[in-house]
């Protein structure tokens, strides 16, 4: 229901004189003017403009030319005064005084452009455009139509057409502006600069986020370039690019932004301008959206009383800050309140902008919005039409507003028993949502994208919500809800894999090398992000600088890329994934549903996890309701006595997690039937093999699971084992294992070097000679040598090239040497693996060790290699070598596009933060984004000797020709007849 004000700044149309036509009475008060304009001293500066323009009069004795000049310089003086109303009506009363001068047609253009552009910001859209179109015709005569002049008339009337609404209107004449630019002055001018942001702000309000970032970062930079921050320009164009990181979710970003323009509008103008008020509005705004709401009120009020003060409570910005509070006083539930806000905003914004503008179409649905909470419905039901009629034409319907109000119009339908109606607004809005998806993906960065995820994520969850209540109605809705989960869920882990890819393979070479170096970059952040902030102040480093450098390269990558577009734009068709099911194969997507709060219009509280099921004679997926996350969570807790999960320690609480999460299921899963099962939210965390049914026999018993990142992938992976069925063919497996954690100095750069087989040791002489001690270190695994030793010579018999590495050469060097084009097609590390909780924000500022204390979950996880207990325990890097703890950071950055799977043999490796949508953030995931097929991790600590049976087994059942899912599963289902699930049942495989 938020509306923030749009601000933009208004920029002058002056003449400039020689001084010697002006009388000494003139010449001394206009510049005492510009003195004081100087000093923003503009109430002083006001009362010279004034005595100029009555001396020059009295001086002349009938207007002049002079005169005009003068009169034009106060209009500009009451607008840097906050005195709009004045200042348009000055321009405006001397448009007939020039009418009547000869040769003042320049002075005629500067008022009619003048005036149009106040009557804009008043909100008087007809006045205004009659003015821009008298200045454009004179414009025309005096400098013909490919001159500055007449660019910067027509950029104006773009920004009218924009505050209209009529955003196709004001692009194209913008991009003609710019045109003009380019070819009479280059692009190195303010009016330049003013135009792309104009265009940047239409793009945004478009909903056309990549290319509205792109313009707002040219003009950025060529705003440093020259004139330097301290401007009125630069301060509007850094709080319009903050307008639009908060509509895309980056909140860090335009909070920061939103602070720089504050500052800069209270330095240039003031802080009771109306320039400082709309950046007020507009950090009220962005609090709002982060739920501060406290703060958001704060801003909101002082920017209502200095607009209320300076412009009157007629004008379309005190009745933008007027519908943001009435939005507090809504979700505060103070209803009557909330409607007199808003009903006044409604008849603001009628009166200024008539009923067609898209300001006064919001107004509409935040008004019926309350109608809606009250169950008024009646009154709910015109103004939610009006609204979507007017903005369902033309670029209007592609943004995110239009969203809002079509599904409030099928909130209003669904509660007066219309589901057929709401059903179809719902639809709509999906495909809609889809689209936006693949407009705005294209150039934003990982970390953007998710946080560009996050502001739909409450229309999503309206949809999943609405549709599965409706499943009652029309069961084969199941078809969508399917189509939209299996698109959305993911996406970032796709998007960024697909990107991966089409860069290091493009033919291009500097795209190639562009990659490289963003790569490496990448790396080199990831060093330092594990070093303390003292130790990187010491060495100058500002890391927020070099985090800032590959932002920018990869946004520059990502449009190299165009596969992903392609993939968004084409849903989820569940038919084909049914088609290549074969006989008792079956598919379970599981889905995380949160509850819709149809009050507040967002998703609130637990989630509860359905399952979508089907097979290759389903008509369409059957939808399944499992359990709720409470239900499950305390099946899931370690209890005090063990690090394992409590289904796993009590077969009586493994029936229980059989009970809610496998047995409504099982009327769909024939005997022995081979399960495609894609898992959501803390249900990761679930192996669920290891579940015991009502006669107490495990799940491996009875079916066969297959996981999967998301079940849209049972088409390439019934692929991939057709091309298995034979034994693998040789190629190169790299075993790590048998790690030396404790190093001491000498011997870490020792065997850095001979990993890159350089000679930087030879002039190296170690300070340190004592080894490490064991406290807050990791312990040497005796087991992990004997099972690399034991795989490499299963290896050798049919004939592949294992590489083994132990010892102080099982190092991050030799591991990083290893991959890229040439990556090994087995990749087995048998070592420690971590994954720490998210700290608190006193643990992330003081702990010495970057890695249990960082907020990035893929830093929190990661595998310990030779000399990793050094860093560990918080010591800094050497020169010359990695710190030997691998994290999933540092794995994402890699390439392993050769690699088929990757067996990490070691504890824990696949925990991590679980994202909404995305899965876990962990080395699973590092894995997967680096290009790895398939993963083998861990959900618990592993006993030794008991992981190199299972792994032994799994390699010997593989190499004899058993596709790496049965060879993994038959391991598994051997051991489950000698040992307990918690010896075996850590592990799962997935792709």
């Amino acid at each position: 229901m938020k509306n923030n004000t749009v601000f933009h700044f208004i920029f002058f149309l002056s003449i400039i004189f020689n001084t010697s036509l002006f009388s000494q009475s003139w010449k001394q008060y206009d510049s005492l003017r510009l003195v004081f304009t100087e000093k923003q001293s503009f109430d002083t500066a006001l009362v010279y403009a004034r005595k100029a323009l009555e001396a020059s009069l009295i001086e002349s004795g009938v207007p002049d030319t002079n005169c005009l000049k003068l009169a034009i310089s106060l209009g500009e003086t009451y607008y840097y005064n906050g005195d709009y109303l004045k200042s348009a009506t000055t321009f405006e009363q001397y448009i007939p005084v020039a009418q009547k001068i000869k040769n003042a047609e320049p002075f005629s253009s500067v008022l009619y452009n003048n005036a149009g552009l106040l009557f804009d910001g008043l909100g008087n859209f007809p006045k205004a455009e009659k003015y821009y179109m008298q200045g454009l015709s004179i414009d025309r005569v005096l400098y013909g139509e490919h001159t500055p002049g007449y660019a910067i008339s027509l950029n104006n009337l773009g920004i009218l057409y924009a505050n209209m609404g009529r955003f196709d209107k004001a692009i194209e004449n913008f991009s003609v502006s710019q045109k003009i630019y380019e070819e009479t002055r280059g692009m190195e001018n303010q009016e330049y600069i003013v135009s792309l942001n104009c265009m940047a702000l239409a793009c945004r309000s478009t909903g056309d986020y990549t290319r509205s970032e792109i313009i707002f970062l040219k003009a950025d930079s060529l705003t440093h370039k020259i004139a330097g921050e301290k401007t009125t320009n630069y301060a509007a164009l850094i709080d319009n690019t903050a307008g639009l990181y908060e509509e895309m979710g980056n909140f860090q970003k335009a909070d920061s932004l939103y602070h720089k323009s504050l500052e800069l509008w209270k330095e240039i103008r003031g802080d009771d301008h109306p320039d400082y008020a709309a950046a007020l509005n507009n950090l009220g705004g962005m609090y709002e959206s982060c739920g501060n709401l406290h703060d958001a009120e704060k801003y909101y009020l002082m920017a209502l009383q200095i607009w209320k003060k300076k412009t009157g409570e007629r004008h379309l910005n005190y009745a933008s800050t007027l519908s943001n509070i009435a939005v507090l006083h809504y979700r505060q539930m103070k209803f009557d309140t909330a409607l007199t806000e808003f009903s006044k905003v409604l008849e603001i914004r009628k009166e200024l902008l008539g009923e067609q503008h898209p300001a006064y179409c919001l107004a509409q649905n935040n008004l019926a919005n309350v109608f809606l909470a009250t169950g008024d419905y009646d009154k709910a039901e015109p103004l939610l039409k009006s609204a979507y009629e007017n903005m369902s034409t033309g670029r209007r319907q592609e943004h995110i507003d239009f969203a809002f109000v079509r599904q409030n119009l099928a909130r209003l339908y669904h509660a007066t028993d219309n589901d057929s109606l709401a059903e179809m607004e719902v639809l709509k809005n999906d495909n809609m949502l889809m689209q936006m998806i693949s407009r705005n993906f294209d150039y934003l960065s990982e970390a953007e994208k998710e946080k560009y995820l996050a502001t739909i994520r409450s229309y999503l969850d309206f949809f999943f919500a609405f549709a599965l209540e409706r499943l009652k109605v029309n069961p084969a809705l199941s078809t969508e809800i399917y189509s939209v989960w299996t698109s959305t869920r993911g996406i970032l882990l796709s998007n960024t894999q697909n990107i991966r890819n089409a860069l290091l393979n493009s033919s291009d070479s500097s795209i190639v090398k562009r990659t490289t170096e963003w790569l490496s970059l990448k790396e080199w952040i990831c060093k330092l992000q594990a070093m303390s902030a003292g130790r990187l102040k010491e060495m100058g480093i500002n890391l927020d600088s070099l985090q800032s450098e590959a932002l920018v390269i990869e946004k520059e990558l990502s449009l190299n890329s165009s596969r992903f577009t392609d993939e968004v734009k084409k849903k989820t068709d569940w038919e084909e994934i049914r088609n290549v099911l074969s006989d008792n194969e079956v598919a379970v997507e599981i889905l995380e549903v949160y509850p819709f709060n149809a009050f507040n219009n967002f998703s609130s509280g637990d989630p509860e996890y359905y399952a979508l099921v089907f097979n290759k004679t389903s008509d369409f997926p059957q939808v399944v309701r499992l359990c709720s996350k409470q239900d499950v969570l305390p099946l899931l807790a370690a209890n005090e006595n063990s690090t394992i999960p409590e289904y796993i320690s009590e077969k009586g609480k493994s029936n229980e997690l059989w009970e809610m999460v496998w047995k409504p299921l099982t009327s769909y899963i024939g005997e022995n039937a081979t399960v495609f099962l894609s898992p959501a939210g803390v249900l990761h965390r679930v192996s669920f093999v290891t579940l015991f049914d009502n006669n107490n026999i495990p799940i491996i018993q009875t079916c066969h699971i297959h996981y999967l990142s998301n079940t849209v992938q049972i088409v390439s992976e019934k692929n991939n084992r057709a091309g298995e069925k034979q034994n693998p063919e040789s190629g190169i497996a790299v075993l790590f294992g048998g790690v030396a954690y404790n190093m001491t100095s000498e011997e870490l750069i020792k065997s850095s070097c001979i990993a890159r087989n350089d000679t930087l040791f030879q002039q190296f002489r170690s300070e340190e000679s004592s080894i490490l001690d064991g406290n807050n270190t990791w312990a040497f695994l005796e087991g992990t040598q004997k099972e690399v030793t034991e795989i490499s010579h299963q290896f050798e018999k049919m004939n592949w090239q294992p590489l083994v590495f132990s010892g102080q050469m099982a190092n991050e060097t030799t591991f990083k040497s290893l991959l890229g084009k040439n990556s090994p097609r087995i990749l087995h590390i048998a070592t420690h693996g971590f994954f720490c909780p998210e700290p608190d924000s006193a643990v992330w500022a003081s702990s010495p060790n970057r890695f249990t204390g960082s907020r990035n979950p893929l830093m929190r996880s990661g595998l310990v290699l030779a000399g990793g207990n050094r860093a560990w325990s918080g010591m800094p890097p050497l020169p010359g070598t990695d710190d030997g703890i691998l994290t999933a950071e540092e794995i994402s950055n890699t390439f392993l596009g050769n690699t088929d799977l990757v067996v990490l043999s070691a504890c824990e490796t696949g925990l991590g933060d679980i994202r909404r949508g995305e899965g876990v953030y962990g080395l699973q995931r590092a894995f997967l984004v680096a290009g790895a097929k398939s993963v083998i991790m861990s959900l618990w600590q592993v006993p030794d000797s008991e992981t190199t049976e299972l792994m032994e087994l799994f390699y010997e059942n593989w190499l004899s020709g058993k596709t790496k899912y049965d060879a993994f599963h038959d391991a598994q289902s051997e051991l489950s007849k000698k040992y307990d699930p918690f010896f075996w049942a850590a592990f799962v495989l997935v792709e």
